[in-house]
């Protein structure tokens, strides 16, 4: 199952780590290139102690990231 998370925020991160436990692919939004660059290169969030695990996927396009989302 695909699941869409619009926004990398604290309740974004918290949602994307639920449904990864769960074994559902993630994609995650973000309107910020600078923003996905960190995310991406760092695989940590500032936001919540959290470490993006790298399955976890995160993008600036929308429709990529809700193609095909079954949430």
């Amino acid at each position: 199952m695909k699941i869409a998370i619009l926004g990398t925020g604290a309740y974004g991160m918290t949602l994307a780590n639920i449904f990864n436990d769960n074994k559902c692919r993630v994609m995650m939004w973000t309107n910020s290139k600078e923003e996905m660059d960190l995310l991406l290169k760092e695989r940590k969030s500032n936001k919540i102690d959290y470490d993006i695990p790298s399955d976890i996927l995160i993008s600036t396009d929308m429709k990529d990231v809700i193609d095909d989302a079954s949430i």
